[in-house]
């Protein structure tokens, strides 16, 4: 790391975190909030279920799905990924994934109110610690649904969020999801507001206002590079 970097925090969990291109002067260091924890998964049910919708929420869901789906249980289901980067994941198995364009959990609720997916039996893959949009929205509009939590993100005891928040060289956090806002308020306490901080989406920045938390702008729109991008412009500007 160039001495001389100005360093943005990010705050995704180790098995989520990629590396990130950031300009010339600014590093990226990650600090994970939670490690994730895969949990034991009915496979058989679901596959008796057919479903004729898919909807992953993360890259990790995606993955671990591939890992047991075995490539011919399910005929030519409808796939919805919740961003590009679970979507590129996911086209390692499937063609034609819907990408909503407000990448997010409200995004995907746009996605399924329309026609395509009337009627139709939906799967939903997700995390322990999801914030239940899509599984709220499924069971008040009448949907066959199951809900399959994939995996829990639990909160990394030991970490260097405070020292690296004391730092001269720190110019801005990201929070990368809300259950990973809710932990850096508490783990931070009264220097939760000494750095800007910036919201992955808009979902991430309702929870940070609703913690006492104001999120800087821009909003992302659950892209990770793009959004470094955004901030680092905005701090050269």
């Amino acid at each position: 790391m160039n001495s001389s970097s100005r360093i943005i925090l990010t705050t995704r969990p180790l098995e989520k975190f990629y590396p990130v291109n950031a300009p010339q002067g600014f590093s990226i260091v990650n600090i994970p909030l939670t490690e994730i924890r895969e949990l034991p998964v009915d496979w058989d049910h679901i596959w008796a279920s057919a479903p004729q919708v898919l909807v992953f929420t993360s890259t990790v869901g995606a993955r671990i799905f591939l890992d047991h789906e075995g490539g011919n249980r399910l005929k030519d289901p409808e796939v919805i990924a919740i961003g590009n980067a679970t979507a590129q994941e996911l086209s390692r198995r499937f063609h034609g994934i819907a990408v909503p364009s407000r990448q997010s959990s409200d995004g995907i609720v746009e996605l399924l109110r329309t026609e395509k997916y009337s009627g139709k039996t939906v799967a939903l893959f997700s995390s322990a610690k999801s914030n239940r949009i899509i599984q709220n929205y499924l069971s008040a509009n009448g949907f066959q649904y199951i809900q399959c939590d994939l995996y829990d993100a639990v909160p990394v005891r030991k970490n260097e969020l405070n020292d690296y928040l004391s730092r001269n060289d720190v110019v801005c956090v990201i929070i990368t999801s809300s259950h990973e806002a809710r932990l850096f308020r508490e783990i931070a306490g009264s220097r939760a507001t000494l750095k800007p901080l910036f919201a992955i989406g808009e979902t991430t920045a309702r929870t940070m206002r609703d913690l006492g938390i104001s999120p800087s702008e821009p909003v992302g729109n659950s892209d990770l590079s793009s959004l470094v991008q955004e901030v680092c412009r905005k701090f050269l500007s």
